[in-house]
């Protein structure tokens, strides 16, 4: 039996981190938090081995190199972030038992690696945490009888039924736990493209903004000035020529006050981002994310791929965005998904339809993520129906295909 552990971020916002990070001690928050465990286990374990031996430790092996022993193992929780040295040598520590049953079984230390296991593997990888189980298990339930099995069956069977249920319990709390963080890291990693998204929405009303006001108000100067040169040139009327200044300065200065507050917006956060809107091609990447939080999803794609303009590829992406993420927040446990994408000559259905899981809890919502989509989606020229169904939610979306090539409008293409 063998793990292996990437060596990339384990916090990437684009949430594909699911594997364990090999690293060296290094201060912070986590190894904090994983001294306190390190301290608290082998507290525990002592206070364990102590209750096995009401009358003192009378075993073979001297009771400092027990201690010893045990607190290094203990060590390893904290030498590395990956747990997978430390589940190994709980392992191996509890075999100590088999030669001196006075010793303690370990069994503290190992319920702390197979929860770090469970909770730093994805989620196939972790079953392997089960597997090492049966020596701990084992060892701990023949001590109980101090190796005497024949006859004492009755005591072994309902130790080892015991252990195998807390095993079994700390191991899906990690699994449980693991969910919910990559959910987290998901739902995290979308809001900031939203953000990232309204940002540039902004920035684009600006510019337009100041297309508008700003060339105006340069037009309405030039045009003053060229008036102002033909008639002294033909001196065809009278003019009053301060006067006309003074009407250019005022225009010139309002100019330059809206320019400057434009300007200003847009020195907020440094450059929009150059990338493409995304669109249908990147619902896989949705899909995937929506699965490594532990949602079933079920993708079908039916009729033969049509253009679509960039705004309407992107309202799609938002769809399905919206879409998964709310079935991650308020579907429960083992709810399923089904991503159905439909194109027809003149238009394009998606479509999330969710079968609600184990609802435990109620999931937070802002209540404006269906209003917003469903505005981008009606100014794309499309409709978007929303709504609870007999055995869970559905988002549905249809909209426009372009008839023919070039005749779309990208309104990210103005000329300012």
């Amino acid at each position: 039996m063998s793990f292996s552990t990437p060596s990339g971020q384990a916090h990437s916002p684009r949430g594909t981190a699911s594997g364990v990070r090999v690293a060296t001690l290094v201060p912070g928050k986590d190894l904090v938090q994983r001294l306190f465990v390190a301290i608290a286990g082998f507290i525990f374990e002592m206070i364990v081995w102590s209750a096995r031996n009401p009358g003192g430790y009378a075993g073979t092996i001297p009771s400092w190199i027990i201690i010893t022993v045990a607190a290094l193992g203990y060590t390893t929780f904290v030498m590395t972030r990956s747990p997978i040295l430390g589940y190994y040598t709980m392992i191996l520590l509890s075999t100590g038992c088999l030669i001196d049953p006075m010793a303690p079984t370990m069994m503290v230390g190992f319920l702390i690696a197979v929860f770090y296991l469970a909770r730093r593997l994805p989620r196939r990888r972790a079953y392997l945490a089960l597997i090492g189980a049966a020596i701990p298990i084992l060892t701990a339930s023949l001590v109980s009888t101090k190796l005497q099995v024949i006859g004492n069956l009755t005591t072994v069977l309902p130790s080892a039924a015991v252990f195998t249920l807390l095993v079994l319990a700390v191991w899906g709390s990690g699994v449980a736990l693991a969910s919910y963080e990559r959910t987290l890291r998901t739902e995290r990693a979308w809001a900031i493209r939203a953000r990232e998204e309204a940002t540039t929405t902004e920035r684009l009303r600006i510019s337009r903004d100041l297309h508008d006001s700003v060339a105006h108000s340069l037009t309405a100067i030039v045009l003053q000035t060229a008036g102002l040169r033909a008639v002294q040139r033909t001196k065809s009327r009278e003019i009053d020529l301060d006067a006309a200044l003074a009407d250019m300065q005022q225009t010139a200065e309002q100019s330059i006050r809206e320019l400057h507050r434009l300007l200003g917006l847009l020195r907020g956060e440094g450059d929009a981002p150059d990338s493409p809107p995304r669109g249908i091609s990147d619902f896989a990447e949705l899909i995937q994310a929506a699965r490594t939080s532990g949602v079933e999803i079920h993708e079908s794609i039916s009729g033969p791929e049509r253009p679509l303009d960039p705004s309407v590829g992107h309202a799609a992406y938002r769809v399905v965005q919206e879409g998964l993420s709310n079935v991650m927040r308020h579907a429960g446990q083992g709810a399923k998904a089904y991503v159905e994408t439909h194109w027809e000559s003149e238009e394009l259905t998606v479509s999330i339809r969710s079968l609600s899981g184990i609802i435990e809890k109620s999931g937070l919502s802002g209540g404006f993520g269906l209003l917003g989509l469903r505005e981008r989606v009606t100014i794309c020229g499309g409709t978007l129906v929303s709504g609870p169904t007999d055995s869970g939610f559905l988002v549905k979306a249809v909209l426009p295909v372009r008839t023919e090539l070039g005749s779309g409008h990208n309104s990210s293409s103005d000329d300012l």
